[in-house]
């Protein structure tokens, strides 16, 4: 007799667990086993395995050696420090890049990117965790303007510890314009040569989604806890 097939894939294993997260209903730092999961399930450790991995790429999940995995803690002092990092990162991208074949096709990609996103019709369903991988796109694309891999690594690393809470920072129309017009206007000051006025608006875009990402946690921590 063949084997059944399982009826939970790795991907909606991944699925449901990174719902969880983001709606933090598994806490900063609570753990769980693969047995525990492969009983919820019902599936082998295969799947559970895969789904896991997956959750640690996205930056949602840590792993420890002999200790397993948990949903990464954060606090506040962390959200500033890293977004001290990636502000420092961007600006001196903008600042110091060199007008190049490779990169002005970067701008040209972001640029047509943001502008469909800006086509967006108000009346549309926001998904946040789009609009939150779509932003951090944004923000890497231009560290990557400096075709520097450790930089770049650097910028990745530092969202991929911010993904949970990002995702909250797009999640209404308004706030998806706002991003929309904001990111659009710095890659236009860019193209125009106009380092410096794309620099000061680059900050208080930045400055904006450390607010709302500082927002989020609290609220969220508010939620876990009560």
């Amino acid at each position: 007799m063949s084997k059944q097939p399982e009826k939970h894939t790795a991907k909606t294993i991944y699925s449901v667990l990174k719902e969880r997260i983001l709606n933090w209903d598994y806490i900063p730092g609570q753990r769980f086993t693969e047995k525990t999961l492969c009983d919820e399930f019902a599936v082998s450790r295969i799947p559970v395995r895969e789904a896991l991995s997956m959750l640690i790429d996205n930056g949602l999940v840590l792993k420890e050696r002999n200790v397993g995995c948990s949903v990464r803690k954060l606090s506040v002092e962390n959200i500033d420090h890293i977004y001290e990092m990636r502000t420092a990162l961007e600006l001196y991208a903008v600042e110091e890049f060199a007008f190049t074949p490779a990169s002005s096709i970067k701008i040209s990609d972001l640029k047509l990117e943001w502008e469909q996103h800006a086509k967006f019709p108000p009346d549309g369903a926001i998904d946040p965790i789009f609009w939150g991988d779509a932003d951090e796109r944004f923000h890497e694309g231009l560290v990557d303007l400096l075709e520097n891999p450790v930089f770049s690594k650097a910028m990745h690393d530092a969202n991929s510890q911010l993904r949970f809470l990002r995702v909250k920072n797009i999640n209404t129309f308004d706030r998806l314009k706002t991003t929309c017009d904001e990111h659009l206007l710095i890659l236009a000051l860019i193209e125009q040569g106009r380092r410096s006025e794309a620099r000061d608006r680059l900050r208080e875009n930045i400055l904006l989604g450390r607010n709302n990402v500082q927002a989020s946690f609290k609220e969220a921590l508010m939620k876990a806890f009560l």
